[in-house]
């Protein structure tokens, strides 16, 4: 587990990933994470999710 801020960027929002977060996940900037909602709270994965049946929490695409 990790935490992390949300942080103003230009006139959007960024979440800051730590170092060892983006190691332990072999990510890099500029690559493409997908954040989706789910009954649990959200979830953060680098494989596009599976959104049939509830796994979105409605089955809807996440907004």
């Amino acid at each position: 587990m990790a935490t992390t801020q949300i942080v103003e960027f230009d006139d959007s929002a960024a979440l800051i990933l730590p170092p060892e977060l983006l190691e332990g996940l072999q990510l890099t900037v500029g690559d493409t994470v997908y954040l989706t909602e789910t009954p649990e709270g959200c979830r953060l994965t680098t494989n596009v999710p599976n959104l049939v049946g509830d796994e979105a929490g409605n089955g809807a695409p996440p907004r």
